[in-house]
C-alpha cells in the first residue's frame, strides 16, 4: 500500500469518527438545553398554558436521561478515536503496542478494535485477536484510480471502492 492511498485512509477514518463525535457533541448540548429550558415552561405553563406546561414535562423527563448518555457516548467514541488514530495514523497492528502507546489494558483494545472495525473506523485490515493486517483480500477486487485535485492540482490516488476520496493536501472530496 502506497503513502498516498494510506493517508487517504487516515483522511477518511479520521474524518468519520470526528463527525461522529461532533454530532454527538451537538445534540449532547441541545439535550442540555432543552432540559434547563424545559424548567421554566413547566413554570410558566403551569395553570396558565397546558401545552407549554407538558412540553417543559417532556423536555425535562426526556432529557434528564438522554443528557447523560449523550455527553457519555461522547467519551467512548473519543477513546475509539485515540484506538483508530494509533492503526491509521501511527501505524502500530498489535494489541499490545497499541495498549502501550494508548494507555489502554490489552482487553479494551481489542474490543475497540472489533469496535472500530465493525463501525467501519478502520477499514482495508483483519484483525486475529492480537494482530491487525492488511486485508490482501479487499485490495484484489479493486482498483486503485488517479484523477487531478481541482482545488490544488495535486494528483489524488484513490481505490475504486473508496466512498468518498479526498485529496491528502487540501481535503478537498474528489468528484468522479
Amino acid at each position: 500500500m502506497t503513502a498516498t492511498v494510506s493517508t487517504i485512509y487516515n483522511i477518511v477514518a479520521m474524518k468519520k469518527i470526528n463527525a461522529k463525535i461532533r454530532t454527538l457533541l451537538i445534540l449532547g448540548t441541545l439535550s442540555a438545553l432543552l432540559l434547563v429550558g424545559g424548567i421554566p415552561m413547566i413554570i410558566m405553563g403551569a395553570g396558565k398554558n397546558t401545552f407549554v406546561m407538558i412540553l417543559g414535562i417532556v423536555f425535562v423527563v426526556f432529557n434528564f436521561y438522554a443528557c447523560p448518555i449523550l455527553f457519555s457516548s461522547v467519551g467512548t467514541v473519543t477513546s475509539l478515536k485515540r484506538t483508530v488514530q494509533a492503526v491509521m495514523v501511527e501505524h502500530l497492528y498489535s494489541v499490545s503496542d497499541i495498549a502501550v502507546q494508548t494507555g489502554k489494558k490489552e482487553d479494551l483494545v481489542k474490543q475497540e478494535i472489533f469496535t472500530c472495525l465493525d463501525k467501519s473506523y478502520i477499514t482495508g485490515l483483519l484483525f486475529d485477536g492480537t494482530t491487525l493486517s492488511y486485508n490482501d483480500k479487499r485490495k484484489a477486487d479493486r482498483e486503485l484510480l488517479h484523477c487531478k485535485c481541482e482545488n490544488c492540482g495535486a494528483t489524488v490516488n484513490y481505490f475504486s471502492d473508496d466512498a468518498t476520496p479526498v485529496c491528502p493536501y487540501c481535503g478537498t472530496p474528489i468528484k468522479r
